[in-house]
């Protein structure tokens, strides 16, 4: 009789280990899933940085030489605003901002990659004023 109520409980604790083992090896699967996407999505987000416009290239440029990861400018920056939509730059979500001095920053893996390549966004004659500056400027009246 302690025999087959052995056998009953190392049974039920084979049917249990195996449900865990099976829910570990699922989670660490969306964990390998998930951390991919991330990495795929890094990796296109960097991409856009072939494609920028001469005048992305100069604000990065000068955050880079200035060694400054973030920066305020007027929230409704239009050449900003291209640079929020390629993820290349963020905008604060919200907060007690003024509208002319809204929170950007450059994420960490693109700030990385702008550091390691730092001598393609080196400009030479350095602005002492940021160049989102000039946009504004613009149009003021």
């Amino acid at each position: 009789m302690y025999v087959v109520v052995a056998i009953a409980a190392l049974a039920i604790s084979a049917s249990k280990f195996w449900d865990w083992s099976d829910a570990q090896l699922s989670t660490r699967r969306k964990e390998r899933a998930e951390k991919k996407a991330l990495e795929d999505q890094r990796a296109e987000v960097i991409g856009f940085l072939e494609s920028i416009s001469d005048t992305e290239r100069e604000i990065l440029s000068y955050l880079v030489q200035k060694n400054q990861q973030s920066f305020v400018c007027s929230e409704e920056s239009a050449v900003v605003a291209t640079l929020v939509h390629k993820h290349l730059v963020v905008a604060a979500k919200d907060g007690p901002f003024d509208m002319d001095a809204w929170p950007h920053m450059v994420p960490n893996h693109v700030w990385q990659e702008l550091q390691r390549r730092k001598d393609e966004f080196n400009t030479a004659g350095l602005q002492e004023a940021p160049p989102w500056h000039e946009e504004q400027e613009r149009y003021v009246d």
